[in-house]
């Protein structure tokens, strides 16, 4: 009998506690539609919180402050994404938002913003 061929691969997202256990709820639950959409808000945010960290050297009062309304921003993206898509579990939008919020300190601590 063939194994069930799942639409992605353990550690795809990333390495972190979180991004893992993320990955592993999105091969469990196997469809197709919610992965895209899952992956494509994390590396959508992950990407422009990157991009504007690198852009807004300087004062970090501000820069905080972008990287926050950033962060907010694309957290309320997925909150309508999710009310659309009745399909996305508890799980992967508890553990989206924990890997959100984990990139976004990482972010901080690496542009020395966060002490």
């Amino acid at each position: 009998m063939p194994h069930k061929q799942h639409n992605m691969d353990f550690g795809t997202i990333g390495n972190r506690a979180c991004e893992l256990s993320l990955n592993k709820i999105l091969i469990e639950e196997d469809n197709p539609k919610v992965t895209r959409l899952i992956t494509y808000r994390y590396l959508t945010f992950k990407k422009g919180l990157h991009k504007l960290a690198r852009g807004l050297k300087g004062d970090h009062a501000f820069c905080k402050h972008m990287l926050e309304i950033w962060k907010q921003n694309q957290l309320n993206l997925f909150q309508i994404s999710r009310n659309n898509n009745p399909s996305i579990s508890q799980d992967c939008y508890t553990h989206l938002n924990c890997c959100m919020v984990a990139e976004f300190r990482d972010t901080l601590r690496q542009n020395g913003l966060v002490k």
